[in-house]
């Protein structure tokens, strides 16, 4: 089970691309820590086996200084790789959470669906968890979404707790074509969750966003 990690400021990401994270855009790079908690898992396998390399040449050399430089290069590697798997940084939780709202509605669970949900939930002229909960049942109705897949997220968070997610997913509703859509979603920190706080559509190559919005207002009544 991963362990949360609250001290960062600011993430980025593609999920695509779940290597280092890039810096905030304003020349500023990010710190070494930062790069420790999202390194790739390539990077931890490296150093782990280089540096059991060098440690079997010191040993076959009988050179201590290659066995603790060895020794010491494995030892980094095998922390890498501990960070990296048992500890979830707040960029990585608010991109799990994306992942697990649209999985909760392709798989129709709505209470999963609705304990993601802030109290203060909006989605175009909808507001409030309850309203947001029924919209989502009746627009699964509606349109019946199928083969939902997510083809891109990426998370940024600020200093106050909030992560702002754009997204993009694959679904096809009912017998239709799969069509492309994106969203951006506004998640707020609630204890130790990230919840849903603000979702706006932004259409997609082949769905102008003012037909989402109709749509909401049609189901919304």
């Amino acid at each position: 089970m991963a362990i949360p990690l609250r001290s960062y400021r600011h993430y980025r990401t593609l999920a695509s691309s779940p290597g280092l994270v890039s810096s905030d855009g304003d020349g500023t790079e990010v710190e070494f820590m930062d790069a420790v908690f999202e390194a790739p898992i390539w990077l931890a396998l490296t150093l782990s086996v280089v540096g059991l390399c060098v440690l079997v040449m010191g040993l076959r050399g009988a050179s201590p200084p290659m066995r603790r430089f060895g020794l010491a290069i494995a030892a980094v590697g095998i922390l890498v790789g501990g960070v990296r798997r048992f500890v979830d940084t707040p960029r990585e939780r608010a991109v799990k959470a994306t992942r697990n709202l649209v999985d909760s509605f392709g798989r129709r669970d709505w209470p999963a669906f609705e304990a993601l949900l802030a109290e203060e939930a909006q989605f175009g002229p909808l507001a409030g968890r309850p309203t947001l909960a029924v919209a989502a049942r009746r627009a699964a109705e509606a349109y019946d979404p199928r083969e939902l897949h997510v083809l891109s997220v990426e998370a940024v968070l600020d200093a106050s707790e909030v992560a702002v997610v754009s997204l993009t997913v694959m679904a096809r509703a009912g017998e239709g074509a799969a069509a492309p859509t994106s969203w951006t979603l506004e998640w707020v920190r609630v204890g130790p969750d990230w919840k849903l706080r603000r979702a706006t559509p932004l259409g997609g190559p082949f769905v102008n966003p003012s037909v989402i919005e109709m749509s909401i207002r049609r189901i919304g009544r």
